[in-house]
């Protein structure tokens, strides 16, 4: 009976000692995962995913951290609407890059904005409403 519970006993110890404490100053934020479809940003609507997509992809913009309403650059260094609100012309920064680092190009981002488009998932909708569709987003972007 002992042989068979000593190996118990160590695991139990073991397992005990590789908890390991909070760093100060450190904020641990846990949820459930279980409802995520996907990470890929061209499909991931449910609620899980929206909230850790940003995490793993960086954006051109987004909001300020501290004032929404303001938009700042992340990999976009600058953006310029025409006067008719028909064109935004997007200037990408010179050193933005993938994780792999291989080098951000115009065409990679034309490629995301096609590919989501065309796979005409959940997140597409708030493409279209910019009035890009599977038949028409080739025109749409260049």
């Amino acid at each position: 009976m002992t042989k068979k519970l000593l190996p118990l006993l160590v695991l139990t110890a073991l397992t005990a000692a590789a908890h390991a404490a909070t760093p100060p100053n450190t904020l641990v934020v846990a949820q459930g995962l279980d409802d995520i479809v996907s990470l890929d940003p061209a499909e991931a609507n449910e609620l899980s995913s929206i909230q850790t997509v940003p995490s793993l992809y960086q954006r051109l913009v987004q909001p300020d951290r501290n004032n929404p309403e303001k938009i700042v650059p992340i990999l976009a260094e600058s953006w310029q609407a025409d006067p008719a609100a028909k064109t935004l012309t997007i200037k990408l920064k010179p050193d933005a890059k993938f994780a792999s680092g291989n080098p951000l190009r115009p065409e990679d981002v034309i490629f995301s904005y096609t590919r989501a488009v065309t796979l005409n998932k959940s997140p597409a909708f708030i493409l279209n409403v910019l009035g890009w569709q599977p038949d028409n987003i080739a025109s749409q972007l260049k």
